[in-house]
Parts: C-alpha cells; sequence; structure tokens
C-alpha cells in the first residue's frame, strides 16, 4: 500500500473532508475552532521567542536565517492542528472543492467559515491573555519583540505599501501554502509524511514574510 495518495484519490479525500466538516454540528465547530486556535497562538508565541535576540552581529546579516528559523518554528501548530484534528479558518477554505462538486450547499460552506473563524479569534485572544498577562512569559526582551511585531502588523504603511493593500497580498500567498499544506498533508497516509508536508510550505510562508490569519489573531493582542 502507498505511503500517499494520488491525485486523484486526494480529490475525493478532499471532498469528503469538506462534507465532514460541514456536517459538524456548530458546538464542535466551536470547540475545535477554540482548540486550533490556541495551537496557533502557541506557534505564535513560539516563533515570538525565537525572534527575539539576534541583533548581535547585525540585524542585516541575520534576517533570512533568522526568518528561516522563526518559519521552522510556526510550523508546529499546524502540525498540532492538523494531525490530531481540529478547526481552522484557513485550511477550511478548501471546503470550496466540496461546493465545487455539489456536495455541500453554500449555506454550510458559510455556517462553517463564520463559525471557525470566530472561534479560532476566540482561542488565540484566550491564549493571547493567558500569556501576556498571566504567565509572565511576555516579560523583558520577548515582551518587546512581541509588541514589535504587533505594531508593524497595524502600521499605515508596511513596505512602502498602504497597509491594506499589502496584507491582502500576504494573506493570498499565505493561504495558498496553507491550502498546499492541507492538501499534501491530507495526501500522506502516516505520521512522518504529514510533518514533512506541513514543516515545508508553512516554512515557506513565514520566510517569505506572509500573513496568516489566525496567527495574527494571536499576535495583536499580544503585543
Amino acid at each position: 500500500m502507498a505511503n500517499f495518495l494520488a491525485p486523484a484519490e486526494l480529490s475525493t479525500a478532499l471532498i469528503g473532508v469538506g462534507e465532514k466538516k460541514a456536517s459538524l454540528s456548530i458546538g464542535k465547530m466551536i470547540g475545535l475552532g477554540i482548540l486550533a486556535g490556541v495551537f496557533i497562538g502557541l506557534a505564535a508565541h513560539l516563533a515570538t521567542v525565537v525572534a527575539t535576540g539576534w541583533t548581535i552581529g547585525g540585524e542585516a546579516a541575520l534576517f533570512g536565517l533568522k526568518k528561516f528559523f522563526i518559519g521552522a518554528v510556526f510550523s508546529v501548530g499546524l502540525m498540532m492542528v492538523i494531525i490530531p484534528g481540529s478547526e481552522l479558518f484557513t485550511g477550511n477554505n478548501l471546503m470550496t472543492v466540496a461546493l465545487c462538486e455539489k456536495k455541500i450547499s453554500f449555506g454550510k460552506l458559510l455556517r462553517n467559515w463564520i463559525t471557525v473563524f470566530t472561534a479560532n479569534l476566540v482561542g488565540s485572544i484566550i491564549l493571547a491573555l493567558i500569556i501576556a498577562w498571566g504567565s509572565g512569559l511576555l516579560a523583558g526582551n520577548v515582551g518587546g519583540t512581541a509588541i514589535c511585531i504587533a505594531y508593524d502588523k497595524v502600521a499605515v504603511v508596511s513596505g512602502g505599501i498602504n497597509h491594506n493593500v499589502a496584507f491582502f497580498f500576504r494573506a493570498i500567498g499565505c493561504n495558498f501554502l496553507v491550502c498546499i499544506t492541507v492538501m499534501m498533508a491530507i495526501a500522506a497516509q502516516d505520521i512522518a509524511g504529514k510533518v514533512l508536508a506541513i514543516f515545508f510550505p508553512i516554512m515557506a510562508f513565514v520566510t517569505s514574510g506572509f500573513e496568516h490569519v489566525v496567527a495574527n489573531m494571536y499576535f495583536i493582542p499580544a503585543g
């Protein structure tokens, strides 16, 4: 038996996953959505810690390496979301496959997206409050990094381009890679394959500087 699904088998699997997600009860969507928000928030906090203290030797000289390590550790968040199973808004955008095949209705798609997006936000904010106010983990330099990250994400201009325009296109790049990640992880039929399928595209989107909406649900409140 192959350790991966062929493209035709993957298409069938994606439709099945979309149908399953559309049929979840609101309670399960909320619970699994909050869990995914916490998972991504934990990865975002880990990325904040790893992003701290890279000025020795010159920021410019270490910029690419720093981004690579941040991306590498952030991939843990998607591993926690996908392998145990939870509901993440950005990954659930692949439910459009089932919609296009007329296996689910637009109403059920919208119901899932709105519920899961809101639950992801709740989970991310809960974790941000715990980390920022209750844990003491954002004291000192790590807290300074958290503030800088949050500031950069709400700045009026980013890279010389209007913030909303820049972040819209960065979000497109991010979710293209996130959806590829989910597809590859579904195609992989063992844990090692899923880990590798998740690691490389997620590392690529973070290192490239794209923006993940659920990660920002943690980064901004935490800062």
